[in-house]
Parts: structure tokens; sequence; C-alpha cells
């Protein structure tokens, strides 16, 4: 929040549980390759909501929302969330036209190295199941897809790193199916 506000741009520190902007269930139990059954504890997945009024106050106000990925469930209870994850459903719930979904490369990487120009969902299952991408890029995925299906025409993975102006960079672009939703007010996060 300090560094945007250092660089001009007023800006307001959040969490998902301010106004419930991060409205989120408990994620359910995690089978792993033994077959053991683990609960996650109160880690959340965010979930659809109408569009949160506090975020759209804020943006037309000139601030610039930065939220703390902490959800809560309806009943009150604090849980972590993936910060991609919120992130994308904030997008969807806000009807938003694009999402940048920021990380430490200058985007989705082949098995070279090479930043990836576009990504389908045939590349994405492949570039996985060939072990191209894994852990951490896999999850950052999975949120774009779910942006796009729920309906944000203009989703990428772009280098986040400190200097770089994110509105020239390009990273990878995802062009994965994508829902149609009806013509709503769009906000650009």
């Amino acid at each position: 929040v300090a560094a945007v506000n250092a660089a001009g741009r007023p800006a307001v520190g959040l969490t998902g549980a301010d106004g419930e902007i991060g409205l989120a269930e408990l994620a359910p139990p995690y089978r792993t390759n033994a077959g053991q059954v683990v609960q996650l504890g109160l880690v959340g997945d965010p979930v659809a909501t109408a569009p949160p009024k506090l975020l759209s106050q804020l943006v037309h106000a000139g601030y610039t929302p930065i939220i703390a990925s902490i959800g809560v469930t309806r009943d009150g209870q604090l849980v972590n969330v993936n910060a991609d994850a919120l992130a994308a459903q904030l997008a969807v719930n806000l009807h938003a036209t694009t999402l940048m979904v920021a990380g430490t490369t200058g985007g989705v990487l082949d098995i070279d190295q090479r930043p990836l120009p576009r990504l389908s969902d045939e590349d994405i299952e492949r570039l996985v199941s060939d072990g191209a991408i894994s852990a951490g890029m896999v999850t950052k995925l999975a949120s774009c897809r779910a942006a796009r299906r729920g309906g944000v025409q203009n989703v990428r993975i772009i280098d986040g790193r400190p200097g770089l102006d994110v509105n020239t960079v390009t990273g990878t672009i995802i062009d994965t199916a994508m829902q149609s939703s009806p013509q709503k007010e769009r906000v650009k996060l």
C-alpha cells in the first residue's frame, strides 16, 4: 500500500473480510497420493458473490484497493485464501474486463524456460502432464482459467517484479474457454 501511495496513486489496504469482499467457504479435505485424507484447517476457497460495493466505491473514488488474501466465511470465520484465486474471483465478481496475475517470470515458461505468448486449455493440460509447469504456476493457471470461465475477457500472467511497468509487459495471454456473461458494468482492475 505504501509503495503504491509513494508512486502517486492513492491506495487503501483491505482484507477479504472487509465488507465481505473475499467471501469464502472452507476448502474440502485433501487426499494425498498415499490416500491419506488431510483436513486443511482454516483454508478457504473464494466464492461467487454480487459485485462488492466497497471495491466499486473505492475504484470510482480514485483509490486502488490492495487486498490481503484473508477471506471470511458466511459465519465470520477468517480463512487463508490463495491470493491468485481471490484475485480471479474478485475479477469475476466485479465483472472486470482484465485480470493481470503477477509472477516472478516473464509469464508462463516452456520446458526450455522461454516465455510462452499464449496458452489454450489444451496447451495448459499438455504442459502440466509433460511436467513443464508445476507447483505454483499450476495454481496460477487454475485461477486464470476460473477467471476466463467467469467471463473475464483479458487474462494474462505477467512479470510483476519491481521496476517493470505492468502496462508494457506482455506476459502470457490465457486464451482458455470463456463463458459469456450478460453485459454489465465492467471495471478494469
